[in-house]
């Protein structure tokens, strides 16, 4: 079983049949927010090839205005990142400019669609 992973039992026991059957379900392994918060960095970083200026990104950065590197075709290429490394889907009603306020605003974000 891989590191981080929670294990589920779910028990069905049928009288019909007098039988126990027991299920396992391996939970995925929910990052912690400073976690989500260092890889989101990572990626903004990353996608929006920002080099030295990104070490200084903290969960207060202003991203939508601050950052000119943030523009709507980045931010189409943000959310495939993040949809990618993390595993989620971002719909269209999901996304809005106050999810792209601020660094912590799209950590809270990706929280939230771990969490779903």
């Amino acid at each position: 079983m891989p590191v981080g992973t929670s294990v589920s039992h779910a028990l069905r026991y049928d009288l019909k049949n007098i039988s126990l059957e027991t299920k396992v379900f391996i939970l995925p392994h929910r990052k912690s927010t400073m976690q989500a918060f260092e890889e989101i960095k990572a990626l903004l970083i990353d996608t929006l090839h920002l080099g030295e200026r990104g070490k200084h990104l903290t969960q207060n950065t202003h991203l939508l205005g601050n950052l000119p590197e943030l523009d709507s075709m980045a931010v189409l290429h943000l959310i495939t990142a993040l949809e990618e490394h993390f595993g989620i889907a971002v719909e269209d009603d999901d996304i809005s400019a106050s999810t792209f306020e601020t660094v912590a605003s799209l950590t809270a974000f990706v929280d939230s669609k771990l969490a779903q």
